[in-house]
């Protein structure tokens, strides 16, 4: 629907302007009375008019998801869909040395590069995608950080020892992100064969990425740590690391961003150790308390480690809750309080829930194959009622069992 030039025109003085119009303007208006509007305001063409329709929906929508201030950024649909998100950028920027030089490699529309470019102003962003080149320069711009871009396959560039390389090699043009390493672009083999050619190396991945069990590494072999960053619930990205000091070798590292934006991380030593089956089965008796992890624990498969280091244990398996008999406080870890254990039966639930009136219910589930959306329909609520509580199902040994619990606040936990 937009081509090149339609962006240039967007990113161009006269394009900025009429976006700072269209926001100032209609912040509160019907979007779809708009375009009248621009075209009688600021003489854009009917064409330029739905360009800054679209760049709103992104702005409201996606971006909004993304961005503190997304009409501070200019975006495709899709590269705003592939796009870092601000705070994880930000993070993963830390892990290069300040005023190191980086090639970032299949920049997309800039929100990587603009963060790299904020600790050093020493980046090279490259890609394929004329238009991408066009908004991650327009990007940088907007946030005053200095970067230069160039518009070319990242395989006809020559790598040079002095600098670190960052590279999204699962963002492709035509289709959609990839978790198999033998379908991203550019090619695994290729990047193996950068690796040994810079200095230190970030690859991103999507969050379910996995190492296949016979990978060809190249004389870089593989990667010294991989980690999982986490926030707002939800894992967003893994990284495979060659040569980045800010971690140790051999070890997967969990990074959580916590609620006042700061983030904690936890390092699990050998990268290739496999989670054992150490938990409560079922001639075992629940303890009383329950936490459920962060997801970045559970995507790095780490969770009887971190389970290890408290000592505490898993319920079912090694990606099931952990029960534990006393509160043990941690950033990754959400804490209830057992009042039940009940046989996974929808109609004893719903008696349990006639005879114990409960104003608002929260459904949870690991290990169990249910339809949550359609058991809360059987589960009753009475709003008179002032307790709130959370069920959730799981699997002990062969069991599947529902745990009625109430979440414990953080001030609560303090107070212990």
């Amino acid at each position: 629907m937009f081509g090149l030039d339609d962006y240039r025109w967007l990113v161009s003085d006269e394009g900025r302007r009429a976006w700072e119009m269209f926001l100032a303007q209609n912040a509160q208006s019907d979007h779809r009375a708009l375009p009248n509007t621009l075209r009688t305001h600021d003489r854009c063409t009917a064409h330029q008019s739905r360009l800054l329709l679209e760049q709103r929906r992104l702005a409201l929508g996606p971006a909004r998801r993304k961005f503190a201030d997304p009409s501070q950024w200019f975006w495709t649909s899709q590269l705003v869909e592939q796009a870092s998100d601000e705070f994880t950028a930000a993070e993963t920027a830390k892990d290069f040395p300040s005023h190191s030089l980086i090639v970032d490699a299949c920049c997309g529309a800039g929100s990587d590069a603009v963060a790299l470019a904020k600790s050093t102003n020493r980046v090279t962003a490259v890609d394929q995608d004329s238009i991408a080149c066009t908004l991650t320069r327009a990007n940088s711009d907007s946030h005053g950080v200095p970067l230069r871009c160039i518009s070319s396959p990242i395989e006809q560039l020559p790598a040079d020892s002095e600098y670190y390389l960052h590279i999204d090699p699962d963002r492709r043009s035509h289709t959609s992100r990839t978790i198999h390493l033998d379908r991203m672009s550019p090619s695994w083999n290729q990047i193996a064969g950068w690796i040994g050619n810079y200095r230190g190396v970030s690859l991103k991945l999507a969050p379910g990425s996995r190492m296949p069990s016979e990978i060809p590494f190249g004389k870089s072999g593989p990667p010294s740590s991989m980690r999982w960053l986490s926030r707002d619930g939800s894992v967003r990205q893994q990284r495979w690391y060659w040569n980045i000091d800010r971690w140790p070798s051999n070890h997967r590292i969990v990074s959580v961003e916590q609620k006042n934006g700061s983030w904690h991380h936890e390092a699990f030593p050998s990268i290739n150790a496999q989670e054992s089956n150490r938990a409560l089965d079922a001639r075992d008796a629940l303890s009383n308390y329950i936490a459920d992890q962060d997801p970045g624990l559970r995507a790095a498969e780490c969770c009887n480690r971190l389970a290890d280091r408290l000592g505490i244990q898993c319920v079912g398996n090694a990606m099931g809750y952990y029960h534990a008999d006393r509160i043990v406080m941690h950033p990754f870890l959400r804490w209830f309080r057992v009042f039940d254990v009940l046989p996974a039966d929808r109609k004893k639930l719903r008696a349990y829930t006639r005879e114990h009136p409960v104003r608002s219910w929260e459904l949870k589930s690991r290990n169990v194959d249910v339809d949550l959306d359609a058991l809360r329909k059987d589960l009753i609520v009475n709003q008179d009622a002032e307790a709130q509580r959370t069920l959730l199902m799981t699997r002990i040994g062969e069991r599947y069992v529902a745990i009625i619990a109430e979440p414990i606040h953080p001030h609560e936990i303090h107070c212990q």
